[in-house]
């Protein structure tokens, strides 16, 4: 397997990791093995065989861990000196941000262009503030999104997933049942009970 990846990926990623030298980005290291990189790579590759890709979130989160995991093992970089958490204005305006825009794509380079704060090291942040990484974050809430305009009873199931980010039924229903344990139909079919 090759993977090819943008200088300015390695760039941004390299912006949140205190770099004293931005020249020497990454060290080539012959016969070098890494189960970490390995394991981000076959997420990748997974992706790219999918008839099926994953939400432009999770890609893009995959691609910073990538050029984050060479930079950190690989590269000069230093630990950040930056804080350990997103502020609480900053994680108000990601939070509102993602609300707002759960029926359509969210980018981590977005959301990290509204906290000013580099793709790498807000990932970093957002974790370590709301204890899930922000794929995961977004996914829970396109999930309760789902869940509650399916048991509204006004709109269809197929509806509710376009509605809340999904780009099928299929994509809802499996996100949903990693989520909370249930599929959209028994969501649906539970609130007919009720």
């Amino acid at each position: 397997m090759s993977i090819w990846i943008s200088p300015s990926l390695l760039a941004t990623a390299a912006e949140g990791r205190a770099r004293p030298d931005r020249r020497r980005l990454v060290e080539p290291k012959i016969g070098q093995r890494d189960a970490r990189l390995f394991q981000i790579a076959l997420l990748l590759k997974v992706e790219a065989e999918a008839d099926d890709p994953s939400d432009p979130l999770f890609i893009d989160s995959i691609g910073v861990a990538l050029a984050t995991r060479l930079l950190d093992q690989y590269g000069a970089a230093e630990a950040s000196t930056l804080g350990s958490k997103l502020s609480k204005p900053r994680l108000r305006l990601t939070l509102d941000y993602i609300e707002n825009h759960l029926d359509g794509e969210i980018r981590l380079a977005k959301l990290a262009e509204l906290t000013k704060l580099s793709p790498s090291h807000f990932r970093v942040l957002f974790r370590q503030t709301t204890c899930r990484p922000v794929h995961q974050y977004v996914m829970e809430r396109r999930v309760r999104r789902a869940r509650t305009l399916i048991e509204s009873g006004k709109v269809s199931i197929i509806q509710a997933a376009l509605e809340s980010g999904f780009c099928h039924q299929s994509h809802l229903a499996r996100c949903m049942r990693q989520v909370i344990g249930l599929t959209p139909s028994e969501v649906a079919r539970q609130k007919e009970l009720a």
